[in-house]
């Protein structure tokens, strides 16, 4: 009996294995930090307290190592084998709660926690913005309309300016009287 011969498509065969996801996942979830007890020593007492020590973050460049592949590879995969790209976006869920809780313990750096969670998970600062209009009666007018409420104002000015200077000239009268 002959044996199917499966159609070359070109290229080198995928380094992909189905077991991968299972990795994936195992991979990204661990435990954020482990706390383990120290001993110290003043004037003679001994204090135990505990210490938290963060876990190293899980990356898809870790994983990737971990697995003898580049992290493109591991992008590509996600587009081809719909499972591991789920198993993937597990493991970026188990990253996240990673990231939070050990950035709230400060068991990482502040810069760091922001900027990995902005340029890896898709966070962004939220920035509220609010806008004080005053809206002017005169914001819908056209320009003709414009020019007769300006011709309006500035005669209703020189008509006060005048009243203004007989008024301080009926005063200087009456002061020189």
């Amino acid at each position: 009996m002959a044996k199917s011969k499966q159609k070359n498509l070109g290229g080198r065969p995928s380094k992909y294995k189905p077991e991968y996801c299972d990795q994936a996942i195992k991979y990204f979830n661990i435990e954020p930090h482990f706390e383990t007890p120290v001993e110290t020593q003043k004037k003679g007492v001994v204090e135990t307290k505990i210490k938290f020590i963060p876990a190293d973050l899980p990356t898809l460049a870790g994983f990737a190592k971990k697995i003898g592949v580049s992290k493109d590879t591991l992008n590509e995969w996600r587009k081809v084998y719909p499972k591991f790209s789920v198993a993937i976006k597990k493991g970026k869920t188990a990253q996240e709660h990673i990231l939070i809780t050990n950035a709230l313990k400060g068991g990482y750096a502040p810069a760091f926690s922001i900027f990995f969670a902005k340029n890896n998970m898709g966070w962004k600062d939220k920035q509220e913005q609010s806008v004080n209009m005053t809206v002017s009666p005169y914001d819908n007018l056209s320009d003709d309309q414009l020019d007769e409420v300006l011709e309006k104002k500035f005669g209703e000015w020189q008509a006060d300016k005048k009243r203004s200077k007989q008024l301080l000239e009926s005063k200087q009268e009456a002061i020189n009287g």
